[in-house]
């Protein structure tokens, strides 16, 4: 047998056990395979993350109070929130949670957890600060300006004049303010990180998936 044809029989076998391999590649039933661009996706912390393909996967790990309706982008509607009012001088937005909400670690979702994450965002002062800060939130008034009645309620007081329609289509529209498990998160803490480090690469949510492992 000559080289040539050696090679050529080499190249036949290769290419039907390539073949052969590729029919046994396929996804098992129970996994769904998603191919995206992963330049952007240095981080799964809501207060951090920069870029669209991140706030994609952040909304389906957690819940916010309201979202958008996809049929009618310009609608707020309901989410962790069942329902809330803005006071006549437009300076609070008063929220209702709803009832029986769980983290997926098990932990009951309350108020507190919604203060803590939104008191978070602006003490870490990382990517998705920016917004609320330009609505006048701050690391030195955020503390006062958002509190937690009772386990439901959840008040949010404007630190200048805005429209609270304006704040309330950001809550439902950017993905940073969404609800964290507050004891989760504060358990992987790290010098004060508000658990930034461990967040990274693991998720503390309530939303309609959950993150088994990160590879």
């Amino acid at each position: 047998m000559t080289i040539r044809t050696r090679c050529g029989a080499w190249l036949a076998t290769l290419l039907l056990l390539a073949g052969s391999a590729s029919l046994q590649a396929n996804t098992p039933d129970d996994q769904l395979i998603v191919g995206m661009n992963m330049n952007n996706l240095l981080t799964l912390d809501p207060a951090a993350m920069t870029g669209n393909e991140v706030v994609g996967i952040v909304v389906n790990l957690y819940d916010g109070l309201v979202e958008l309706d996809p049929q009618q982008l310009t609608r707020v509607r309901p989410a962790l929130a069942e329902s809330w009012r803005i006071s006549p001088d437009n300076s609070t937005l008063t929220f209702r949670l709803r009832d029986g909400v769980r983290f997926h670690s098990g932990n009951a979702l309350t108020s507190a957890d919604a203060v803590w994450s939104m008191r978070r965002v602006l003490h870490l002062n990382l990517a998705q600060a920016s917004v609320w800060k330009s609505y006048g939130f701050s690391r030195a008034n955020v503390d006062e300006m958002i509190a937690a009645p009772d386990a439901r309620t959840l008040v949010i007081r404007l630190p200048k004049p805005n429209d609270p329609l304006l704040v309330l289509y950001s809550l439902a529209a950017l993905g940073s303010m969404v609800v964290l498990d507050s004891k989760t998160v504060q358990a992987h803490a790290v010098n004060n990180d508000w658990g930034n480090r461990w967040l990274t690469t693991h998720e503390a949510g309530s939303g309609p998936f959950r993150l088994d492992g990160w590879q």
